[in-house]
């Protein structure tokens, strides 16, 4: 694999169109300065993903756009292509089989890049995956720029060891760590939300439990009730099946016919069956695409508001990023304002210098003064000692006695000076200031204590203050959303009904002033089914003010308001309220009601011509007839009774909801108040305890300090007492030399022959004392600029010391900058994923909502055939009636009998009992009254269980099933979890093998380089730490004939080499596709670049070589020459030259 060519539009100084093609394997880039070659290398290291302007020498990533010249106007946007020969396949994935692959990217004044890998758009992570191992990156070691290498070979070990990392190709292994770290934490926060979720469902399982136990014995209860209720009821009726034998054959005939009817009413019910199946599937269809939807829809939400924080995370890293660029500027002063204090330390350490060289003149010119004079001394000294040996005792007597007395006066007046400074200071040392400051300290401390203590208490009453708050808030939250669920559970039940009767009054356009009956009509919620069965023919009647041709458009019944008497309360029509109350009671006309079925069966042989009677549960009942008690579907009347009642549970649900709501907000506002009080407080208490501690460190110290001034006090005192003695001591002794000394001096002025020689002698001492005096001066200014010169360098060694920290400073600013940059790019790719996935789900949304579409569709057809059936099944109804009512007239006799049998025989068939298992199970002996009293014992029990959940069990099956799926959902995860952390084991296990082999292998290529390189020396790496996976990597090179401690002490030349060595012990190892060098021989000599063309040499047999360089020898070195001129201002241009053909035309010329 190898770099084909470069393909440049708009970037930089490249504004036209450029093609640089690097034909062979050593192309150099040549040129003057500010020609624009760099931008080649640039251009290349952008493509890869460099996000940093900074490393791309500007100050934002537009700038890499063409910004103008003297005669070219700016461009719009900058593309740059390489164009990679992949013949060897060393690029694997989906693209080992392209012979050639072009990356590209462009980026516009919008700060917008777009990537394309082979002409297709891609995302900046596919390119960086897709060299992921090859040595390229856009700050990998195959791109060695201008400064680069001394930053390299002082790079940090960390920074190092990124290079051995991509050297081993083990970068990959460290991002599917990264991946499988990111997917690992994500399983342990579901596992952390699935335990809540159990231990939940743990704690409601033991309530469901507790109910669902008396829901089981409920039901017992209740299944023995009715089977006492069964074998009553089969007790009546084989009382009266015995007196209907005797009838049955006399009904047989019409009960044949009766047959053929309900067979046919089977058939059509059958129909209605399947067909209400059908709708019922669609209906479930319907919801589930509704559900979906609802999802899409929470889920494009969820994806909104991502992208919303995503942008609010770029706003804070922007602004941090200026924060550090103003740290920067004001870490550039502080250099400058150190660089320029050395300065000024450093000149007058050089005029100290010049000062102490000519005091050492004059000291020695002092000092041969000296020895002059001492040797006039010692010459007169031998005159003088022939007549001194007679005085010599007495003035040696003299003298001794001088100097006690000259000793004594020095000493009695150093007394005498220090008694007086022991005086003052025990004077200064009166403590009453001192007292009176620690009595005011105990005071204070004593308040401050006093007071942190209350604030604590008040802190502890705040805290718990803000826990009940915060207690009550989650229990009105928890109300709150009970109620919102109920609510929305109700609001979906009322549109549902009113869905299906906005069908039933859609299906037909009425005239002005009619509407639909069951608009106009409201019924006692326990009378909606009998009076439903009463209107069934009337249920999709319409209500006028008046029948007239305007009206007559509207299909179904009409009827006309009208007025009316008040309605006695046992018929059925006192039961309709409404403003066609007086309608409809024309309709009820005659029709009594009454509360249960035995009633209506007892009040049936009373009833006249056209008197009937209907119960609550259907049971419509004639003089002659029965109309039968068949299942019905819920017609308009029942649905809008059931959209009142719903309304009627809505409303005050709503209110209290608002009213809930406003609480829950109060309540968070309490909860706001109290914690802004325990932050308040809490700061209060952090503030006295501060100041507490402060004031008892003022003691503390006032304390030692008064301890002190006692003890020094005291040792005052008696150093005072001592002196007064000594002082005493010293003046008697003074008393009695002075009388010593005139003895003396009596006898000397006796002795007086050698007055000359004493002047001369005189003369002699003064010029010796003069000459030592002048020495004396003369060293103690040559110590005194010495000391300078000490503290000079000690000040230089500490401004250099500054110097360097703030350079790390400096150097740590610069690269969190560099941090929070990569961060600011990471932030901007999400975005792009994260739109894409919005587009998919908006399409998601809208094709679901087409198919919500069809199915509602298909459902108004089904009913409209369901509409057609019931219909259909009316007629059969009313033929129906006609046949009983011909049966009826031969039933006179036996009607009583057959009825009363026929509803006990229904009454078990609700019960769904077996009659013949219930006579058989019967003992012979029996009575009604016994099996009466058994009921009603079985009932008083049911009714002492008092409130039952019957949906408890239920719910507690689907609860432990839920907690049984959620535990096995925990084993997955577990296991879900030991499998990435073994992923992870796996993937250190790999990293550290690979590194180590790699880390072995370059060091060991390095030993061999840096001597090749040097002729001579010593290079190796070495580890920071024991641990493979973070350890940092180190690099000492000793060159030939040094013993440097550490690599900074090398040349600008040998840094240089030594990096270069290391780079070219990594490529021996893994070489990338082609290693770009930027000016890398321009800190070298012309022996050192020999070396480094023949290391070049050596390599381009299977590294792909680019090098820009000045230096006429390694522009020899290349196989072609590429020449940029910038010949129109601020324009690049290409000057391509073959050398070999250029040598092969010069050779013919």
């Amino acid at each position: 694999m190898r770099l084909k060519q470069i393909k440049l539009a708009g970037f930089k100084s490249f504004v036209d169109p450029t093609t640089v093609p690097f034909p062979g394997n050593m192309t150099a880039v040549v040129g003057p300065n500010g020609c624009g070659k760099s931008n080649t290398i640039d251009a290349v290291r952008w493509v890869l993903g460099e996000s940093s302007a900074k490393n791309l020498r500007g100050d934002a990533m537009t700038d890499v756009i063409f910004n103008g010249a003297a005669s070219r106007k700016p461009v719009s946007q900058a593309s740059v292509e390489l164009v990679f020969e992949n013949h060897q396949g060393r690029i694997g994935g989906n693209y080992a089989n392209f012979a050639e692959i072009s990356v590209k990217r462009v980026v516009t004044r919008d700060a917008v890049s777009t990537y394309l890998l082979n002409g297709s758009k891609c995302r900046k992570r596919d390119i960086t995956d897709l060299f992921l191992g090859t040595g390229l990156g856009p700050r990998s070691y195959a791109i060695i720029e201008q400064g680069m290498i001394s930053r390299l070979i002082e790079s940090k070990p960390q920074e190092l060891r990124i290079f051995i990392e991509e050297a081993a190709g083990i970068s990959k292994y460290k991002e599917r760590r990264r991946e499988t770290e990111n997917r690992l934490k994500h399983t342990r926060e579901n596992m952390e939300r699935l335990a809540d979720v159990r231990d939940e469902l743990g704690k409601q399982l033991e309530k469901l439990q507790r109910q669902a136990v008396a829901a089981k014995r409920f039901k017992e209860l209740k299944a023995r009730e009715r089977q006492l209720k069964s074998e009553l009821y089969a007790i009546r009726w084989y009382q009266l099946n015995e007196q209907l034998n005797r009838c049955e054959r006399e009904q047989a005939e019409q009960e044949t016919a009766l047959e053929q009817f309900n067979a046919q009413q089977q058939g059509k019910e059958s129909r209605l069956i399947a067909l209400q199946t059908e709708r019922e599937q669609l209906k479930s269809d319907q919801q589930h695409s509704q559900q979906k939807l609802f999802q899409l829809t929470t889920e494009i939400t969820r994806l909104e508001q991502q992208m919303m924080a995503s942008r609010q995370q770029r706003v804070r890293l922007e602004d941090e990023l200026a924060l550090l660029a103003a740290k920067q500027e004001e870490l550039e002063l502080l250099i400058a304002s150190e660089v320029e204090q050395q300065q000024i330390s450093a000149d007058e350490l050089a005029a100290q210098q010049e000062a102490a060289l000519l005091l050492d003149e004059e000291i020695e010119q002092a000092q041969n003064m000296l020895d002059d004079a001492e040797s006039a001394v010692i010459d007169w000294q031998r005159r003088w000692q022939a007549s001194e040996q007679a005085e010599a005792a007495v003035r040696q007597q003299q003298a001794l006695l001088e100097s006690k007395l000259n000793h004594l006066v020095q000493l009695s007046a150093q007394q005498g000076q220090r008694l007086q400074q022991v005086s003052d200071e025990l004077v200064e040392l009166d403590d009453a200031e001192l007292t009176l400051e620690l009595n005011r300290l105990a005071e204070s401390l004593a308040m401050q204590t006093e007071q942190l203590a209350e604030q604590q208490l008040l802190l502890a009453e705040s805290e718990s203050v803000v826990g009940d708050a915060k207690m009550a808030l989650t229990d009105l939250d928890s109300k709150v959303h009970q109620n919102e669920l109920a609510l929305a559970g109700l609001q979906a039940q009322w549109q549902a009904l009113d869905s299906q009767l906005s069908q039933v009054a859609e299906s037909e356009a009425l005239p002005d002033g009619v509407k639909p009956l069951y608009q106009a009509m409201t019924v006692a919620p326990e009378w909606t089914l009998a009076v439903e069965k009463v209107l069934a023919s009337f249920s999709q009647a319409h209500l006028c003010d008046a029948l007239a041709a305007e009206t007559a458009g509207a299909t179904g019944r009409l009827l006309q308001l009208s007025s009316g008497a008040v309605v006695a309360s046992h018929l059925l029509a006192s039961k309709v309220d409404g403003e066609a109350k007086y309608a409809v009671a024309n309709l009820l006309r005659g029709i009594e009601c009454v509360d249960t079925a035995e009633q209506a069966w007892q009040r049936q042989p009373t009833l006249t011509e056209g008197q009937t009677v209907i119960s609550r549960c259907g049971v419509w009942l004639g003089q002659h007839w029965l109309h039968p008690d068949v299942d019905m579907v819920a017609g308009p009347i029942k649905l809008r009774q059931q959209q009142l009642m719903l309304a009627e549970q809505i409303s005050p649900l709503q209110v209290q909801l608002t009213r809930d709501k406003q609480e829950l907000q109060q309540a968070q506002q309490r909860v706001a108040r109290s914690q802004q009080q325990f932050t308040e407080q809490q700061g209060l208490c952090r503030r006295i305890d501060a100041e507490v501690a402060t004031l008892r460190q003022q003691r503390h110290f006032a304390d030692q300090q008064h301890s002190e001034r006692q003890l020094r006090k005291q040792r005052l005192q008696q150093e005072q007492t001592l002196l007064q003695e000594q002082v005493a001591e010293h003046q008697a002794e003074q008393e009695l030399l002075l009388a010593q000394q005139l003895e003396v001096a009596e006898r000397l002025d006796d002795m007086g022959q050698q007055d000359q020689l004493r002047l001369q002698k005189e003369s002699f001492d003064q010029q010796v004392s003069q000459a030592k005096q002048q020495v004396q001066q003369r060293q103690q200014q040559r110590q005194g600029i010495a000391l300078r010169q000490e503290n000079l360098k000690a000040q230089l060694t500490a401004l250099s010391q500054a110097q360097q920290r703030t350079e790390k400073d400096r150097h740590e600013a610069l690269l969190r900058k560099q941090q929070l940059v990569e961060e600011l790019q990471q932030h901007e790719t999400p975005d792009v994923d994260q739109a894409e996935q919005l587009e998919i789900l908006l399409a998601e949304r809208l094709e679901l909502s087409s198919e919500l579409e069809l199915l509602t569709e298909q459902l108004s057809g089904l009913d409209e055939q369901t509409r057609e059936l019931e219909m259909g099944q009316r007629d059969v109804l009313q033929h129906l009636e006609k046949q009983r009512v011909r049966i009826s007239d031969l039933q006179i006799e036996a009607e009583g009998f057959r009825v009363r049998a026929r509803s006990v025989l229904e009454t078990l068939h609700e019960m769904q009992a077996n009659l013949k298992e219930l006579l058989v199970a019967l003992p012979d002996s029996y009575s009604e009254d016994e099996w009466q009293q058994q009921l009603e014992k079985t009932t008083q029990a049911i009714s002492r269980l008092g409130a039952i959940n019957l949906a408890a069990i239920e719910e507690y099956e689907q609860q432990a099933e839920r907690k049984q799926y959620l535990d096995s959902q925990n084993e997955d995860l577990e296991g879900a979890v030991d499998t990435l952390e073994t992923a992870i084991r796996k993937i250190d296990r790999e990293t550290r093998q690979r590194f180590r082999e790699t880390y072995e292998q370059v060091n060991t290529d390095l030993q061999h380089l840096f001597p090749k390189v040097f002729g001579g020396g010593s290079a190796h790496l070495a580890l920071t730490d024991d641990d493979l996976l973070e350890t940092g990597v180190t690099i000492m090179a000793q060159p030939p004939g040094k013993k440097n401690s550490t690599i900074h002490l090398l040349s600008g030349g040998e840094k240089a080499l030594t990096a270069l060595s290391l780079v070219f012990a990594i490529f021996r190892l893994n070489p990338a596709p082609f290693c770009m060098l930027d000016e890398v021989d321009a800190p070298l000599d012309d022996a050192n670049v020999g070396r480094f063309c023949n290391l070049v040499k050596e390599m381009s047999e299977t590294v792909q070589f680019i090098f820009i360089s000045h230096n006429k020898v390694s522009m020899e070195m290349a196989s072609h020459l590429t020449g940029v001129t910038m010949q129109e201002p601020g324009v690049s241009r290409l000057v391509a030259v073959d050398v070999e053909q250029a040598v092969a035309l010069a050779e013919l010329g």
